[in-house]
């Protein structure tokens, strides 16, 4: 069987940060569903409370882990935490709205729980990919002390 090898590629590189940001997508599934049960099902707050917390967990491990891993970013850039924090607020304003919505259904709330994250995921791949980490690193802006406002 012959392989096709695409060293160096932006097929390769594609493909690996489409596997880097599904594993780190079930990571923070995990955190955000496992803290969001905690809440929601043992200390008994209420879904959307929860569902802040939970986010908020969520958001810190996703931008470390993307950062990180799947686009392979060195330093802290602020432009970056910037649009982080932006496209996941209007994703956290989705799921919020998402979740009370699909509360009147007869789904049981982990059920809608899945829905949400689905339709969080989505909107945070599309913010993250072509947005929050695409690769421009000429306007790529470092914090520090010489640090440039944000050009992108």
């Amino acid at each position: 069987m012959v392989g096709i090898h695409f060293a160096g590629s932006k097929v390769q590189k594609i493909a690996r940060q489409v596997l880097a940001f599904s594993l780190g997508g079930v990571l923070n599934t995990a955190v955000d569903s496992g803290v969001f049960w905690i809440l929601e099902h043992g200390m008994h707050w209420a879904p959307w409370w929860a569902q802040v917390i939970s986010y908020l967990c969520g958001f810190c491990n996703s931008f470390l882990w993307n950062r990180r891993f799947t686009f392979e970013r060195k330093g802290m850039d602020l432009c970056q935490v910037g649009r982080f924090a932006l496209v996941n607020a209007i994703s956290l304003v989705v799921s919020i709205c998402a979740l009370l919505w699909l509360r009147h259904s007869a789904m049981p709330m982990m059920a809608d729980k899945l829905c949400v994250t689905a339709i969080t995921m989505l909107i945070n791949f599309a913010g993250g990919k072509w947005w929050v980490w695409r690769d421009n690193d000429a306007n790529t802006i470092q914090s520090g002390p010489d640090s440039a406002p944000c050009r992108r």
